[in-house]
């Protein structure tokens, strides 16, 4: 929460942003994905502060609940962090699907496997950490040393939608269709796995 942009926010405290940040892509994002401008204007620290606020600090404590929750409780917690990227992150014959464990590091290796054989048998192409080896969320719950699994799963836009006209495009039921059944598959090998813990 501390990686400010200080070409965003006016009146930013002196910090050393990140390379991302200074790309435009920090805690909040000064750019789009596609490199335009989210802002007219640049924003006052107090104005910056009141999302994070209102939108980042709510969400981070209502994960780590979970997150301590199902570990306390089951003995380990998998936190899925689902995204999408754009198909230039690819280009037009890369992955349909990418799974970042921070290089094998952020979950037990079962879990790259099992997400891994489940979006295969969707018919996807699956790559694994390259452009995306995983975000903050992954960086910082994944710590299965400490029964903390993390592992974030980027979904190719040109599966389901038309970047052009910026509308749904052909593959959308399908792709629903079939995130659903990942999602309900994973879901039931985590609870095999939990009751055999």
């Amino acid at each position: 929460e501390t990686d400010l942009d200080p070409s965003l926010i006016g009146d930013c405290p002196l910090l050393e942003p990140s390379p991302k940040t200074l790309a435009g892509y920090g805690v909040l994002h000064r750019l789009a994905s596609d490199r335009q401008p989210l802002y007219q204007r640049r924003l006052t620290y107090l104005e910056a502060r009141a999302r994070l606020d209102r939108v980042y600090r709510p969400y981070h404590a209502a994960l780590a609940g979970l997150m301590t929750q199902a570990r306390d409780q089951y003995g380990q917690a998998l936190l899925v962090d689902w995204h999408s990227m754009p198909q230039r992150a690819t280009g037009a014959n890369g992955p349909d699907i990418i799974l970042g464990d921070r290089h094998g590091t952020s979950c037990d290796v079962v879990w790259t496997r099992t997400l891994r054989t489940l979006c295969e048998a969707q018919g996807w192409r699956v790559g694994l950490n390259r452009p995306y080896a995983g975000g903050y969320a992954t960086q910082k719950w994944g710590r299965p040393d400490e029964g903390l699994h993390a592992l974030q799963i980027e979904v190719n836009r040109r599966l389901y939608w038309d970047e052009v006209h910026h509308q749904p495009a052909i593959g959308w039921k399908r792709c629903h269709t079939a995130l659903k059944r990942v999602i309900a598959e994973l879901g039931r090998i985590h609870a095999q796995t939990l009751d055999g813990a």
